[in-house]
This record gives C-alpha cells, structure tokens and sequence, in this order.
C-alpha cells in the first residue's frame, strides 16, 4: 500500500465521492425507483462506471486531468437523475401517482449522487490534489 502513503486530501476525497456513486449505482440498478417503476439505464450506468474506473486508475497513475473527468462523469449521470426523477418529484408535488417511481429512492440517488459531485468539483479547485509529499522527497 505504498502507493497510497503520499496521496493528498484530494485523492481521498474523490474516494469518498466515488464509493458514494458506488452505492447509488448500486442502489439504483437493484431497485426501480425512477419514473415509469424503471431502474438505472446505460444513460446513467455508464458515466458513473467510467467515473469509478477513473479513480481506479488514479491510483497508479497521477495525472492532473483524472479529477476532472471524474467529476464530468458524475455530472452527467446526475442530469440524468434530475431527469429521469423530476417526474417522481412532479407527483409527489401535485399528491398524485401518474409518473410511477419512488419518491424516497429518488431522493437518494439525488443526494447521494449531489454530494459526490460537490465533493469532485471541490477537488478540482485543490493545489496539487493528488501530491502530498513531493515538496518533502525534493527537499
């Protein structure tokens, strides 16, 4: 586990947003929550699948634009959620059962996925995100 020993604060924050997406994915593949009882499509599987299989690679290999791609992943698949979930929201707005879904899944896959895209967009704006000790190895 040396590779791990000289990450920064940002490499581990992405790590947080990244097992969050996890558990979304997760969560919205076994369970039909969205509109029409659907559960989560290629539209919103595969962002989030490259956003996970870019932070893996960030592990080994440490390139300043991995944080970005990341975080545009995880935009995406939000989007997608807004849209596939605001006809939940609509009905539970209006007390109506049109649209189908589940309210209260959505709203953590909204959540859950919103805090993941913060904590990535954060890191984006981080000095030397991924650099902990490199000022100490040159000194």
């Amino acid at each position: 586990m040396k590779i791990l020993k000289n990450k920064g604060i940002g490499f581990y924050l992405n790590a947080v947003a990244t097992i969050l997406a996890l558990v979304v994915l997760i969560l919205g593949i076994s369970q039909k929550g969205l509109a029409r009882n659907t559960s989560f499509g290629a539209s919103i599987i595969i962002p989030i699948a490259l956003g996970i299989v870019v932070f893996i690679l960030s592990i080994f290999f440490n390139y300043g634009f991995m944080p970005l791609i990341l975080s545009i992943s995880l935009i995406v698949a939000f989007g997608f959620v807004i849209n596939q979930g605001a006809e939940v929201i609509n009905d539970k707005m209006l007390n109506i059962e049109f649209s189908g879904g589940n309210f209260a899944q959505v709203l953590i896959y909204l959540i859950g996925l919103g805090i993941a895209v913060i904590l990535t967009i954060v890191v984006c704006f981080l000095p030397d995100q991924f650099k902990k000790k490199q000022v100490e190895e040159n000194a």
